[in-house]
């Protein structure tokens, strides 16, 4: 079953109550959106999804976010079971070197991945999942159903 999007762009309001212990609460407003690339999967001439993920601060304070590795997003393809068919870190390599990224007022972070379409089926259901894995709360999807 998938939870209906009126849009593509969901807004996270004040989304962490504390990160750690020790820091305090950061508060404000993100805005998230996945894109796709081509939005419409035709798959005897598509042979990968372009997914872009755009995390927009629309607060009027930094935002700060920490991540363990080097890894920021994850975009999953998922089947009308929930069953992952694509993963796209599955392809890509990250070291364990701790990081952030600062999000001014007003200003945005983009990160894009390559989806493969070789294990999609024409005419069949599939939720496109782009979020950031250590923040459960920055996520957003899109369906898709691929044609011939």
């Amino acid at each position: 079953m998938h939870r209906a999007l009126k849009t593509s762009m969901e807004v996270v309001k004040k989304p962490f109550a504390r990160i750690g212990q020790r820091k305090p609460a950061l508060t404000g407003e993100l805005q998230l959106a996945l894109q796709l690339n081509p939005e419409q999967v035709k798959l005897s001439e598509t042979r990968q999804i372009q997914a872009t993920l755009s995390l927009t601060n629309t607060s009027k304070k930094l935002v700060q976010l920490e991540f363990a590795t080097t890894q920021r997003l994850e975009v999953t393809v998922r089947n009308s079971q929930g069953k992952a068919v694509v993963q796209w870190s599955e392809d890509e390599t990250f070291s364990a070197d701790p990081g952030f990224v600062a999000i001014n007022p007003g200003e945005h972070v983009e990160y894009s991945a390559s989806l493969a379409t070789r294990d999609l089926v024409a005419g069949q259901l599939y939720t496109i999942e782009g979020f950031f894995p250590k923040y459960p709360q920055l996520r957003t999807h899109k369906l898709v159903t691929p044609v011939k």
